[in-house]
């Protein structure tokens, strides 16, 4: 199974920061958005975590 490398870790994805720019985007909803983007990162990394090891049981099995 081919597997694809990630481009950011969850503390790439905490740690990002943007310039600010006249009429750009409002600095809260970003930060809010990216805050939910980071729960979902982390909740994925941690499933694809636990899919591992259970393929690894049931093939070991």
């Amino acid at each position: 199974m081919d597997e694809k490398q990630v481009n950011h870790s969850v503390n790439d994805l905490l740690e990002a920061k943007f310039r600010e720019s006249f009429r750009g985007y409002n600095q809260n909803d970003v930060d809010m958005f990216l805050d939910l983007v980071v729960e979902d990162y982390a909740t994925f990394i941690k499933e694809i975590g636990r899919l591992r090891n259970e393929v690894d049981k049931l093939t070991k099995g």
